[in-house]
């Protein structure tokens, strides 16, 4: 197996067709792997690193994709050149792109950054499945031992399994969760101009992206300095991205009016019988009235109906998803130190003394309270 390292946007650019076919060959072929979520993420995101995508290739077909970058990071007051993949917190989920035969890939590409090893301090790959075969890779296989590995957990994003009659999905939620399901949309509909408006043309992209203004500017969010617009290249992903998934036909954007106004959305992809649920959010002024949590039974209602499998809510675990019927999904973070004094104290540091203090301080916390 030999690797293609990719460090310029127009050689990433023509790796579109070829990228997209292997994704859909792949071991778990996803939206958020594809070349145009990829590029617009790179796009808005990337201006802090350099391009390092592997191409991995065997007898000239390419047969897996590291989509990495180049970055420095600070951890511990310590400056460390990073290898990451081209993903944040507003990709949610991360990974390879592998046809065949993941093991081998994986044996490859741990030898590859061996080799390569001079050119970087510290590799950190985020939002991997907890299952994803590269962590297993790491937990069992001695090739990971070139370096010093740990894992760390990361989100836990609830799934909704769902079922063809909304009415057959409810009926598996708790008597307590039902309830509220109905009280709380019987209470939203007695306020006027009550009504949701579901977008999915490109040609109501800009319509959506207005009301979602509008709404994250009245959230308790964007009061706290944590809404899509508050920063810049946040709000530019998201604006850039809805247009590409909209060409793509895989956008589904939903918006709650009351008093004819705005007041809560669901931004979502369709990703083959998933549907991700990518941003919730509602204007605070309707808070006692739930307009995010009714929206989002909603749409649940209608990915039931459509025939989506599952409902993908992503993002941190909150009380409301697990009412309706949410399962955790574990992702984690895959790091490694390479080689050396300074970097194995580091690695020491953070994947086993951290850990036994931690331990250490909840048996003494234990102890002082029993005494």
């Amino acid at each position: 197996m030999d690797f293609e390292i990719l460090t310029h946007e127009r050689a990433f650019w023509n790796l579109r067709a070829a990228w997209n076919a292997l994704n859909r060959e792949s071991l778990r072929p996803n939206l958020t792997g594809s070349h145009e979520w990829i590029w617009t993420w790179w796009k808005a995101f990337g201006s802090s690193g350099t391009l390092w995508i592997l191409v991995a290739k065997e007898n000239g077909k390419i047969t897996g994709i590291a989509p990495f970058m180049k970055t420095r990071i600070f951890k511990y007051g310590t400056r460390l050149r990073t290898i990451q993949f081209l993903a944040n917190a507003h990709s949610n989920k991360a990974g390879f792109l592998v046809a065949g035969n993941a093991g081998h890939f994986f044996d490859e590409l741990a030898n590859f950054l061996y080799e390569r090893r001079a050119e970087f301090d510290f590799l950190n790959f985020m939002l991997l499945p907890e299952h994803d075969p590269f962590v297993k890779m790491v937990k069992f296989r001695q090739t990971a031992d070139h370096f010093f590995w740990g894992i760390r957990p990361g989100t836990a994003s609830p799934v909704v399994r769902l079922e063809p009659e909304f009415d057959a999905y409810l009926s598996k939620l708790s008597k307590k969760s039902r309830y509220n399901v109905r009280k709380k949309r019987r209470e939203i509909e007695k306020l006027d101009g009550f009504r949701i408006r579901h977008y999915e043309d490109a040609d109501e992209a800009e319509k959506f992206l207005a009301c979602v203004e509008q709404i994250e500017r009245k959230s308790w969010k964007f009061k706290e300095g944590r809404s899509l617009l508050s920063k810049e290249e946040v709000w530019n992903f998201y604006r850039a991205v809805i247009s590409e998934m909209a060409q793509n036909q895989v956008f589904h954007g939903f918006i709650l009016f009351l008093q004819n106004k705005p007041a809560a959305y669901e931004m979502a992809f369709a990703s083959g019988e998933d549907l991700l649920s990518q941003k919730i959010s509602y204007d605070e002024q309707w808070r006692a009235y739930s307009p995010g949590f009714v929206l989002k039974t909603e749409v649940i209602r209608w990915a039931c109906e459509t025939g989506f499998r599952t409902n993908h809510l992503l993002g941190d675990c909150e009380p409301w998803k697990l009412q309706l019927g949410g399962v955790l999904n574990p992702h984690v973070y895959v790091q490694a130190y390479r080689p050396g004094l300074h970097r194995t104290v580091l690695a020491k540091w953070e994947f086993d003394w951290v850990h036994k203090l931690g331990s250490a301080k909840r048996t003494i916390l234990k102890v002082g309270s029993l005494s």
